[in-house]
């Protein structure tokens, strides 16, 4: 997620976590096909899925794959 530019949009692909880091990533809206917009790039970053707006620290975001929406 981290490859991400301010204002781009991509789709998850693969969470690569441990399982009750997915579950606490999946309960905020970041899992497979949910659609992210990068607010802030760095680290951390902020981006939103859905209506809401999260921080993500620099371990976080290299463990969510993102691809291009299709």
């Amino acid at each position: 997620m981290n490859e991400l530019d301010k204002g781009q949009l991509a789709r998850v692909e693969e969470i690569d976590a441990a399982p009750r880091t997915a579950r606490r990533l999946a309960e905020m809206g970041v899992m497979p096909g949910a659609t992210v917009e990068m607010l802030r790039p760095g680290h951390p970053c902020i981006v939103r899925v859905n209506q809401t707006r999260l921080s993500l620290s620099r371990a976080l975001q290299l463990q969510v794959t993102v691809g291009p929406l299709s």
